[in-house]
């Protein structure tokens, strides 16, 4: 969906419509506004209900589930680039001990813009925000710490990508 208010517009992506699937590494699925990708790690990745609470709704994307050791990084390649990227996450409660990374790049594979989100295990929807400009695509890699074999199990869902 597309939507401009002003000189800024925005495509939105909530995964609404789709099938519910699980990702092994190396496999992916397509949106009306982006590829995802599970690129590396163990453990899958699945759009489902799992982990949804309001203002999600399923599906929505689990990232870190079944994760024994190490980590996941996913890959959002976007259709149109863009200068801002929001969405809503939730840490499953009994399964949040670290946090997550989210990287941009430019559509050379420059890196723009890194930013870490600390996970909080209450099962309580926020929003995560980044600013990046000329964005084409992000991974999310699972863990930020010390600690790999950490439990980092979220659900991300209603992304927004601006551009001004």
């Amino acid at each position: 969906m597309f939507t401009k208010n002003g000189t800024k517009s925005n495509i939105l992506e909530g995964f609404d419509g789709m099938e519910d699937q699980t990702l092994l590494v190396n496999q992916g699925f397509k949106t009306p506004a982006m590829r995802v990708d599970f690129l590396q790690g163990n453990g899958k990745v699945e759009l489902g209900s799992l982990g949804t609470v309001k203002p999600m709704s399923a599906p929505s994307l689990t990232i870190g589930q079944h994760l024994d050791d190490g980590t996941q990084q996913v890959k959002f390649t976007l259709d149109n680039e863009c200068d801002a990227i929001e969405f809503v996450y939730v840490g499953l409660k009994g399964f949040c001990e670290e946090g997550f990374t989210l990287t941009t790049y430019d559509s050379n594979g420059h890196q723009l813009e890194n930013k870490q989100q600390k996970l909080i295990d209450d099962s309580t929807a926020r929003y995560f925000n980044i600013n990046s400009k000329g964005t084409k695509s992000f991974t999310i890699l699972d863990y930020f710490g010390g600690n790999p074999g950490a439990k980092n199990t979220f659900t991300i869902d209603n992304f927004i990508f601006s551009t001004e």
